[in-house]
């Protein structure tokens, strides 16, 4: 559930970090939300298995321009089945909250018994940390964003996660191009602008 909220939010949602764990992680790339929007990849934004679907699955007349602002993130994020250890400080954010610094929001994510305040998740763990938590009682989402999350300038994670998203289509693409050698592939993903790898798989389809 909290990766849907991300995806919906228009970041592509991943249990894979270049730099360590977390339950899963959520990256707002507007450039590459952009491209993938325009070739009707994603519709919002997308679990990064939903792109291996494409193009048996794809999206039209997507006019919707959210997240193309230019500023990145990262959400690490926590998610805990019982109720309230999201927002304890030795589970759920508590868990991750070494994370938090300029680049990285650290969220925990699970059910609760009451409704969080966001002034007192922001007092105790810091203006990086959020939480979306779901009431057992009601069934409300309630979504506590960070008071500090986003920033304009692409950081090693969000290079990674770039050519990871690239790999998913030259992966298949690689059944209809030939590479000589294996460094061709790394050298193709790494200086290939996402929209002429998506023409070059679209043209191999």
């Amino acid at each position: 559930m909290g990766g849907l909220h991300f995806k919906e939010e228009g970041y592509f949602v991943t249990r894979w970090n270049s730099a360590g764990g977390a339950d899963f992680f959520a990256y707002k790339i507007p450039d590459y939300l952009k491209v993938l929007k325009k070739h009707g990849v994603v519709k919002d934004g997308a679990f990064l298995a939903e792109l291996e679907l494409f193009p048996l699955v794809r999206f039209r007349d997507e006019k919707t321009s959210i997240y193309t602002d230019g500023k990145y993130d990262i959400a690490v994020c926590e998610a805990e089945a019982r109720v309230n250890l999201a927002i304890r400080s030795s589970t759920g954010i508590g868990q991750k909250i070494g994370w938090a610094d300029e680049h990285h929001s650290v969220y925990g994510v699970g059910p609760t018994n009451y409704k969080p305040e966001p002034k007192h998740i922001h007092e105790f763990f810091g203006e990086n940390a959020g939480a979306i938590v779901f009431t057992t009682d009601t069934y409300d989402k309630v979504v506590i964003k960070p008071l500090k999350s986003e920033f304009t300038t692409e950081i090693g994670e969000i290079t990674a996660m770039k050519h990871l998203i690239k790999s998913i289509f030259v992966n298949r693409l690689l059944i209809n191009k030939k590479f000589e050698r294996f460094t061709d592939i790394v050298h193709y993903i790494e200086v290939t602008p996402l929209e002429h790898v998506l023409e070059d798989f679209l043209n191999s389809t």
